[in-house]
């Protein structure tokens, strides 16, 4: 029970907790991606809010369209739930897919206030197999240090995002699978929402 309640704190943390000490900053100049532009909408987007020190609310609505357009919801939502997605309806996938979204949405809205002028730079691309792509990024933090920051890209759209080593697809599914086995999925569902609901409060 000890470890199904760590894993129940989890479910709104993934890889974006890791930052927390790191705020944003600006982009590389001309930076331009042949594997597309989302990592620098998703960038852009956390950029100008946190310029425009508004409330989370705010915050939150103003990075939801670039959340659906830039990440790619439904991979994510399908790897995440393992073996439980095929046993959804196609309504509850679809649920579920505009839950995952909104949770990335909330916590990037959450966690990234206050710019405070770090900076970000893309470091390289590469295209591993027709359609995904690999793109490298360093954060520098306003006292010197770097985050590594790894987005891969199926498509033009994210599916997994790697912070110093660490994969945020491979958490989500580990916290989803663990509370699935233990409360079952509805459950997930329940507990999923009512963290959504706490954020900004």
């Amino acid at each position: 029970m000890g470890r199904y309640k760590k894993v129940q704190s989890n479910l709104l943390v993934p890889f974006i907790l890791i930052l927390l000490s790191v705020p944003l900053g600006s982009l590389a100049a001309g930076d331009s991606l042949r594997s597309g532009p989302a990592v620098s909408k998703l960038h852009t987007s956390l950029l100008s809010n946190m310029r425009a020190s508004v409330g989370y609310q705010r915050r939150y609505a103003e990075l939801k369209p670039t959340i659906n357009q830039v990440f790619d919801s439904s991979a994510i939502a399908r790897v995440s739930l393992g073996a439980t997605w095929r046993k959804l309806s196609i309504d509850e996938q679809n649920e579920f897919v505009g839950i995952v979204m909104n949770t990335i949405a909330a916590t990037y809205a959450d966690r990234f206030v206050d710019y405070a002028g770090q900076k970000f730079d893309v470091v390289s691309e590469l295209e591993n197999r027709p359609g995904r792509w690999v793109v490298k990024t360093v954060l520098t933090k306003s006292g010197g240090g770097t985050v590594t920051l790894d987005y891969y890209i199926k498509d033009g759209r994210i599916f997994n995002v790697i912070v110093i080593g660490v994969s945020d697809l491979s958490l989500r599914r580990a916290d989803y699978v663990a509370v699935i086995k233990h409360q079952g999925y509805l459950f997930l569902l329940a507990s999923l929402k009512a963290k959504l609901a706490a954020l900004g409060n």
